[in-house]
């Protein structure tokens, strides 16, 4: 019978002390912190992989667009009209030099450099003088 009463007392639960209380209390509110402050960084990262998403739909939907698909047809159009207007300014340089001073020695290169254009831009091989498709 005593066996029994001790098992009993056993289970029984004294009630905590301050000490306990205190420390159970300090461990929930550091413990409520921390989850306060993970759920702020999940909340951070959410928002930013939201940003990027927004951002990869809009670049979706302009790669989609007939217009974008149309630009390297537009792109190739422009680049030979520009070939074509400095090769023809090319010829009359020449002409005026020649009717001036008698040189012709101008170069597509040179022509292109003097005009401040970037070489690959248009296409220029400066080592043939001459635009490469």
């Amino acid at each position: 019978m005593s066996s029994q009463k001790r098992k009993a007392s056993d289970t029984e639960e004294s009630p905590p002390s301050e000490e306990q209380r205190r420390k159970f209390l300090h461990r929930d509110s550091s413990s409520c912190k921390d989850t306060e402050r993970e759920i702020q960084e999940t909340k951070s990262r959410v928002s930013q992989k939201q940003e990027v998403l927004r951002k990869l739909r809009l670049v979706r939907m302009y790669r989609n667009k007939a217009e974008m698909q149309d630009l390297d047809a537009v792109t190739a159009k422009w680049l030979q009209v520009c070939q074509e207007a400095l090769q023809d300014l090319l010829v009359k340089v020449r002409e005026q030099m020649s009717n001036e001073t008698g040189q012709e020695e101008l170069t597509l290169t040179f022509l292109v450099n003097k005009l401040g254009l970037d070489p690959k831009l248009v296409k220029l091989d400066p080592v043939e003088d001459c635009f490469v498709t």
